[in-house]
């Protein structure tokens, strides 16, 4: 996540030069911060029927707060970066998988390693995928010039245009 933000905002990028890259790699690392705040929200969860004083006494609520907070900033700068058919594949995709990969890491959460569970796993995510590219591709997010719809700023707001020359 940190790598993905580091060359987004790395020094000597040229302004405009990819916003759809720099989306790109915003929309990963917020995926990959989602699922990592899915791992607290499991964290703290565990703690709820402690009481209050036990969720108090634990760290899960304050990593929630911060990451949750820095999570929502970091997704609000992945939408502003670029077109949302940039950004948004990697809020989609990164999110439960790194979610899961957490679970199996940090909680010991098993994937079922059946055949049949194996092929229906492997049948959801080329679901997942292919669900993703066709609506980053789809008419309602990718205009016929090949951007992003955005909302109208300024003087195009008003229905005034702006020359080219100035």
């Amino acid at each position: 996540m940190a790598v993905a933000v580091a060359v987004a905002f790395r020094p000597g990028n040229r302004p405009g030069a990819s916003r759809s890259r720099r989306a790109a790699l915003l929309g990963a690392a917020t995926g990959i911060s989602w699922g990592f705040v899915a791992a607290v929200i499991k964290e703290l969860s565990s703690h709820l029927s402690d009481g209050i004083g036990a969720i108090a006494a634990n760290w899960s609520p304050y990593i929630l707060v911060v990451v949750g907070a820095a999570t929502m900033i970091l997704a609000s700068h992945a939408l502003a970066a670029g077109p949302l058919a940039a950004s948004q594949p990697g809020f989609t995709i990164l999110d439960p998988l790194s979610a899961s990969l957490l679970g199996i890491f940090l909680f010991s959460e098993h994937i079922r390693a059946g055949a049949l569970d194996l092929a229906g796993e492997a049948l959801a995510l080329a679901v997942v995928i292919a669900g993703v590219a066709t609506l980053s591709h789809s008419h309602l997010i990718v205009d016929e010039g090949g951007t992003s719809p955005g909302p109208a700023t300024g003087c195009q707001a008003h229905g005034h245009r702006e020359r080219a020359d100035q």
